[in-house]
């Protein structure tokens, strides 16, 4: 049996699941001294090792980032981040809008689905859609955060080797100021 689905409950849907609202962001600041955080927000700082850290501000002085994360079960780390150790720095996010975003994005498709389709044939994307749709919308909404600090570095050049089982070559990287 063929499942009839309206395209305009789908489509608005899809709409809604990849708009995002533009507002008026500030750029981010290139110095620790020109960050605007306080204690206890949290914050992603990308370093320039690779490592990614997730935490709340402890404090923030000269040069210097201090953060406490959460460690399983019941521990905390210090750590403590050098403006020349960090790469990126953003402001975490919270997942709830997009989670309820996504919830009711479900929930549209699984009325669609149901006022369409009557019968057994209907259970699994029905069920799906129920427990995608929030799934999806706190997945989309993590990735989502605003970059509050990039370091203040000129233009520069990055190569790496490329070396796998049927592939050899180079990868390269350009790098420009800020105010590119």
């Amino acid at each position: 049996m063929k499942i009839a689905i309206p395209r305009l409950p789908v489509l608005a849907a899809a709409l809604l699941m990849m708009a995002q609202i533009a507002f008026a962001q500030e750029p981010p600041v290139h110095s620790f001294q020109q960050l605007q955080v306080k204690p206890g927000q949290w914050l992603i700082v990308r370093a320039e090792d690779g490592k990614t850290a997730r935490g709340r501000v402890v404090s923030i002085a000269g040069g210097q980032l201090d953060m406490e994360q959460r460690r399983w079960p019941f521990r905390k780390e210090r750590r403590v981040f050098t403006e020349q150790a960090v790469r990126r720095i953003d402001l975490f996010d919270s997942t709830l809008n997009g989670t309820l975003i996504g919830t009711g994005i479900g929930v549209l498709s699984a009325v669609a689905i149901r006022t369409t389709c009557r019968g057994w044939d209907c259970a699994y994307p029905y069920t799906l859609s129920l427990v995608l749709g929030p799934v999806l919308g706190e997945g989309i909404d993590g990735m989502i955060n605003r970059t509050i600090y990039t370091p203040n570095r000129g233009t520069g050049v990055t190569v790496s080797p490329l070396l796998g089982a049927n592939r050899r070559g180079l990868a390269a990287r350009i790098r420009f100021g800020p105010d590119h």
